[in-house]
């Protein structure tokens, strides 16, 4: 019975033996794992600061659609107005001068005609 003791401690001690080396591998292997894992952590972010940085993004485009938006109404309102002056204000200048030359066509005629009037009478008055 002794030896059937012995025998089996024998071969608790190499299952120990066996454990302790596969320990040791497996250790081994796990070794820089931790600071591999660090290295992968810092290089990733979480998805809360991801999320954190999306929602900024967005807030952003929507400003610069915003202003995009204001700049294109004000160009628009713009165009309408040269439009405008360049169709009517031609025609603005050009009345403006006709109703010019008129009214001194006007004035010169009348101190003509006023002018005529002065020696005829004259003419009248000398003559009678």
């Amino acid at each position: 019975m002794d030896k059937v003791v012995k025998e089996r401690f024998k071969g608790l001690e190499r299952a120990l033996k066996l454990q302790a080396k596969e320990y040791k591998r497996r250790l081994n292997e796990l070794n820089g794992e931790a600071s591999r894992i660090k290295e992968s952590q810092d290089k990733s972010i979480s998805v809360e600061k991801f999320e954190g940085v999306v929602n900024q993004l967005n807030a952003r485009m929507d400003g610069i659609v915003n202003d995009i938006q204001a700049l294109s109404d004000v160009h628009t309102k713009l165009e309408g107005r040269n439009a405008w002056t360049e169709k009517y204000i031609p025609w603005g200048i050009a009345t403006i001068l006709a109703i010019i030359t008129i009214l001194l066509s006007y004035f010169q005629i009348r101190r003509e005609l006023y002018t005529c009037f002065v020696r005829w009478a004259r003419s009248r008055i000398l003559k009678g």
